[in-house]
Parts: structure tokens; C-alpha cells; sequence
């Protein structure tokens, strides 16, 4: 996304520095960004744990990332990842190494807005039923 490092978000100090959303990659960071709804730092991993491929954790910067969120003393930390097997691999791996350092959070599944009951997978309602909210 830049050649500058840090790059113009994370040196931006109107940001909240407390907050990091980790992202595969810098189009999931932009497609975050262009909603105007986080106003964190970012952390793109370059890939996601792919056992099939031989992506294991030691071959994604989740060591960068440990150190970050200690040295920064980052709050949260938001797991941006796809809803893939390869996804919540990585998510979980997260989780599990960043406990007791931060908060971490998913984002929310379930149903798209403007969509049909219907067309919906099996696994998509399962998530829109079990992270329902109340109204």
C-alpha cells in the first residue's frame, strides 16, 4: 500500500492506538478502511494458516505481531479475517497467542443485508442464528 514505514495510518496520532484490525491482506485493509468505521491501526498478516499448502504459524508474522500488541499496549485486537477453514485456523491461532494480552474479537457472520432466507447456505444461517442480536 506505501513505501513508507510506518505507513500514513499507523503514523496518523488522531488514530486509536489502543485498537488493531489484523487483515490477511492490504485489500481487505482498504476494503476496511473505505467504511470509515475503524479508526485503529492495521496488521496484515500476508496470508492466513493453510496446513494443505504448508502455511503453518511460523510462516506468517504472528511473532511481529505478539511483539506489537505488548510493545504498543494494544487493547484489542480484531481478527478481519474470511469465514474459511483457513480463516478461523488463523483467527483461533490468534486467540490462543494473544491471551491474557488483549481483547480479541471476530467480526460478526451471519446474513447479508438485502438478502433472501431462502438463498442462504446452511452454515450461513447457522451463524445468523446463533450471533443474533436483540432488537
Amino acid at each position: 500500500m506505501t513505501n513508507s514505514d510506518p505507513c500514513p495510518i499507523c503514523s496518523d496520532t488522531s488514530r486509536d492506538q489502543s485498537s488493531l484490525c489484523v487483515v490477511e491482506n492490504s485489500r481487505d485493509l482498504a476494503t476496511i478502511e473505505g467504511t470509515k468505521q475503524f479508526s485503529g491501526r492495521y496488521f496484515v498478516l500476508g496470508g492466513l494458516i493453510d496446513t494443505l499448502d504448508n502455511v503453518g504459524p511460523d510462516s506468517l508474522p504472528f511473532k511481529k505481531l505478539e511483539k506489537l500488541v505488548e510493545e504498543k499496549k494494544v487493547k484489542e485486537v480484531i481478527a478481519a479475517l474470511s469465514f474459511t477453514i483457513e480463516g478461523e485456523t488463523t483467527a483461533m491461532y490468534i486467540a490462543r497467542l494473544l491471551k491474557g494480552k488483549a481483547k480479541v474479537s471476530r467480526l460478526a457472520r451471519g446474513l447479508p443485508s438485502g438478502s433472501n432466507l431462502e438463498y442462504a447456505d446452511d452454515l450461513t444461517l447457522l451463524n445468523a442464528l446463533k450471533y443474533r442480536n436483540e432488537m
